[in-house]
């Protein structure tokens, strides 16, 4: 097979190679004006037309030193790149790696531009699929944000700098490990750091794995969290919460995990931090975590309770009386049996409680002075139920005096006790000795009530107290005295005039009490004052009454 030539010198031919399948094959080079053949046994290779399928990076550095890695197929030991812009062609370091890859390095070049890329044996171009390449300024860093970070990795972090580019070959270096990176802007790129031991490394961002001038970062040992204070809250959240481990530091950007959620924290010191409960779906054990920026939640954590909401209905009962110390019973819903089970009375403080059932307790107060108190309940200790109920702390009860004091044994006698501390707010009672029934009172003012006085048994002076919570009842020095009933033996004069004044003189038997005060006269049913005038004998002045015949009779 014969191909036409050109003579260049007399001692350079140029050829042109003719259409042939690939393989090795022998030529020659013949004068056919002259009939000489010279170079006999010359060898030449024809090979497949190369194609490139796949070029990556696609962009570098003015600087240089970008690895591509260029993958295809008919590739062969001896092509190299080149990188023409214009007249101007420069080449590259290349290594053939297989007949289906090819990794060159490029050159450096004196600014940013679009350049092509091709392959060559030689001086001979063997390939130019119009690939391109673009040269851009190396990528300068400025910030970190954060720069500290736990060793456990994945702390979200912002580098700021200048000619970041949106590409593949964008990333991170920490120390000697290489992360991705997320391209925010030309300005800011986004990164996640790797786990690393507790100590301090240089941060690059990277272009195809060349890096930027370095920024220190921070790797510091990952927190322990041993503690929660209180351990379980209201479902509805807003909780403050206490929690408790090691090593805590002010730089790092955490925060609490409950589940899923997230919420701030605030530093305390190095073995403390807070943060507020949110409000969950349910309730139920939640794991709390600590979580660094990029919600990345440390591997171990606590649990923590939401419970249902803790509410309190009525206290029981809802008066007591003031200077002494007293219990009540709470009534509500979600109480909670331990050790931290508490009530708190506005006008005292903190008080022990005892759990009963899920909706009833006992509060245990010391002295109470008179006024309303607030009475609320918490499970923990800490969280306090809201709103509380109110507790009506009553005066000291104190009665003075008793009008009649004596009365019969039959009782059923209104009696007019006059004291201090008397409440309307709940019912009076009166008791008629110690350890006696409770009579209910008539109330007229904080200083008067009236009561009804009961049956007694026998002739006797009993004390008589009062109480606005049938459980604590007044001091007292009144007394009521009961006596057997009098029996009147006569009554002179026994007519008057209907105008009244007439002055009768009564003769009764049948009381060891006569001289006590507060004896009546009762003429027909008028009742008038009397007046002891003999161990047996009292006088009434008649009032104004019609004609007629009345019965007389003396009570108290």
């Amino acid at each position: 097979m014969m191909s036409s030539g050109v003579v260049r010198s007399a001692s350079s031919v140029e050829c042109i190679s003719p259409r042939h399948v690939a393989g090795l094959v022998l030529f020659d080079v013949v004068d056919t004006d002259r009939g000489i053949t010279a170079g006999a046994g010359l060898r030449f290779s024809f090979v497949d037309p190369i194609r490139v399928s796949h070029v990556f990076p696609t962009s570098g550095s003015v600087m240089g030193g970008t690895r591509l890695s260029l993958s295809g197929s008919s590739f062969f030991p001896g092509l190299s790149c080149a990188f023409r812009s214009g007249d101007t062609t420069l080449s590259g370091s290349s290594r053939y790696v297989s007949s289906s890859s090819i990794e060159c390095t490029t050159p450096s070049v004196q600014s940013p531009e679009m350049v092509e890329l091709v392959l060559q044996h030689g001086a001979t171009v063997m390939y130019d699929g119009r690939l391109t390449f673009q040269y851009q300024l190396p990528v300068e860093v400025y910030e970190l944000h954060p720069s500290i970070g736990l060793q456990s990795g994945q702390a979200k972090v912002t580098i700021l700098g200048r000619d970041f580019v949106s590409s593949d070959g964008l990333g991170c270096r920490f120390g000697l490990k290489d992360v991705s990176a997320v391209y925010l802007s030309s300005t800011a790129i986004l990164t996640f750091a790797p786990v690393h031991a507790p100590g301090r490394v240089q941060v690059q961002a990277t272009m195809n794995g060349l890096g930027s001038a370095s920024l220190a970062f921070t790797f510091v040992p990952d927190v322990a969290l041993t503690r929660v204070v209180p351990s379980s809250g209201r479902r509805r959240g807003g909780q403050l919460l206490t929690l408790s481990g090691g090593i805590f530091d002010e730089r790092l950007n955490v925060s609490c995990a409950f589940g899923s959620t997230e919420v701030a924290s605030n530093f305390v010191d190095a073995t403390s931090m807070t943060c507020v409960t949110p409000d969950v779906p349910t309730t139920g054990l939640y794991q709390l975590r600590i979580q660094q920026g990029g919600g990345v939640a440390m591997p171990v954590g606590v649990d923590f309770e939401f419970v249902s909401e803790l509410r309190v209905s009525t206290v029981i009962p809802s008066s007591v009386g003031s200077g002494r110390a007293t219990s009540v019973f709470v009534v509500g819903e979600a109480f909670s049996e331990g050790s931290e089970l508490r009530c708190l009375l506005s006008s005292q403080g903190v008080v022990q409680a005892g759990f009963l059932s899920s909706t009833l307790l006992r509060c245990v107060s010391g002295v109470l002075e008179a006024g309303t108190t607030v009475v609320q309940v918490s499970n923990d200790g800490h969280y306090f139920s809201s709103p509380g109920v109110q507790l009506e702390v009553l005066p000291s009860v104190e009665v003075l005096s008793v009008t009649p004091s004596v009365g019969t044994l039959e009782g059923q006698q209104v009696v007019t006790v006059i004291g201090t501390g008397f409440s309307q707010a709940e019912e009076v009672y009166c008791r008629f000795g110690i350890g006696a029934s409770l009579t209910s009172a008539d109330w007229f003012s904080s200083n008067e009530i009236r009561c009804l006085t009961p049956v007694a048994r026998r002739p006797t002076a009993v004390q008589v107290s009062v109480t606005n919570d049938e459980a604590e009842h007044s001091s007292s020095s009144a007394r009521y005295q009961y006596v057997a009933g009098f029996r009147v033996m006569g009554v002179k004069p026994s007519s008057g005039s209907v105008a009244g004044g007439t002055t009768v003189t009564v003769r009764v038997q049948g009381t060891d009490d006569f001289h006590a005060a507060g004896l009546m006269c009762k003429l027909g049913s008028v009742l008038v004052a009397s007046t002891v005038v003999a161990p047996d004998e009292v006088t009434c002045v008649v009032p104004q009454h019609e004609a007629g015949r009345v019965a007389v009779a003396v009570t108290t």
